[in-house]
């Protein structure tokens, strides 16, 4: 990325890694894990005019795999996929300086980079 003018690096984290959950313990060490290596990334790519920065999601996003691990799936009000890439897009036009951020949904909607709730039924 360097070698090409620079770039960016857009992990993808949780609120697990904030809120522990019973019984998820592997889980939530790699979330939280996640976003230390963000911000220790950050740091040492800042020169590099690589940006790396984190999307904590807070809220539930469809999709089948998260879905198949649920009893019954349709009374969870799922966010609808496109979401992620409303964000991910937004993060990615963000210029090189802006690094070692954790956004979430929520905040993103606050400033107006995602569109409103959206949710799916399935």
């Amino acid at each position: 990325m360097s070698a090409a003018g620079g770039g960016r690096i857009v992990n993808i984290s949780s609120g697990a890694a904030q809120a522990p959950q019973f019984g998820r313990a592997s889980y939530t060490v790699t979330k939280a894990a996640l976003e230390a290596l963000t911000a220790c990334m950050a740091f040492d790519l800042r020169d590099a005019k690589v940006a790396v920065n984190c999307l904590r999601l807070e809220l539930m996003v469809w999709t089948e795999g998260f879905a198949a691990t649920l009893a019954d799936p349709s009374g969870y009000g799922f966010e609808d996929p496109v979401i992620m890439s409303d964000a991910v897009l937004w993060m990615a036009k963000q210029p090189l300086a802006w690094t070692g951020q954790i956004e979430t949904i929520g905040s993103l909607r606050a400033r107006g980079a995602v569109r409103p709730v959206t949710k799916v039924t399935r």
